[in-house]
């Protein structure tokens, strides 16, 4: 809708994702980029970034899965670093990192241990986007350890002051177990059948 409302249009927002996999499809893909074409800009962070959007943006991301890899360490790099130091992440992240972007409209602002971008700010029409391969980065647990705030405002900084659009649709969620007894133990009617049937067996 605010897509094509010309005074929506007129105030540029900032749109934010962050989630482990950014499942946004080619029409969606394409609305977003449209908006960012027309001054938004938009914060990305996930291991995975879907199909039609990776592909529209010329990116591939690629995950490290030994155990023994340590990709917990992100520094800023360029002249104009963003903030000081290395930072210093928990064991556990998957050692996602940009293996393909487009340089003619992309700069890398951070690396991982590795020296392997995991944060790019790319132009986009007339706005920009900013790709972080590091999403568990902005987790509470994450963001209590050591100097690891910094990390996360100095990331979130490279979006101009401005409105947030915070993305809730695509998050993950509760995970919980959808086992074919657990759907039986939702439903009243099947809950007792369930239990006038053991009932039965015991008898």
């Amino acid at each position: 809708e605010r897509l094509y409302d010309e005074l929506a249009l007129s105030a540029p927002v900032n749109h934010a994702f962050i989630n482990h996999h950014l499942r946004l499809d080619g029409y969606a893909a394409e609305q977003l980029l449209a908006m960012v074409a027309m001054r938004d800009h938009a914060f990305l962070a996930a291991h995975w970034f879907g199909n039609d959007l990776a592909d529209t943006l010329n990116i591939e991301v690629r995950q490290g899965f030994s155990m023994q890899e340590d990709t917990s360490d992100i520094r800023f790099v360029g002249d104009h670093r963003m903030a000081h130091g290395v930072f210093r992440f928990a064991r556990g992240f998957p050692g996602a990192h940009f293996t393909r972007f487009d340089t003619a409209r992309t700069r890398v602002v951070a690396v991982d241990g590795a020296s392997r971008p995991v944060l790019l700010h790319m132009a986009w029409g007339d706005g920009r986007i900013v790709l972080c391969s590091a999403p568990l980065a902005f987790t509470n647990y994450n963001l209590l350890k050591d100097r690891n705030a910094r990390f996360a405002a100095a990331a979130l900084s490279l979006l101009p002051p401005r409105p947030l659009w915070w993305d809730e649709y695509l998050k993950a969620g509760r995970t919980e177990n959808s086992s074919f007894f657990r759907f039986l133990l939702s439903q009243p009617a099947l809950k007792w059948a369930l239990y006038l049937a053991e009932a039965l067996l015991v008898l």
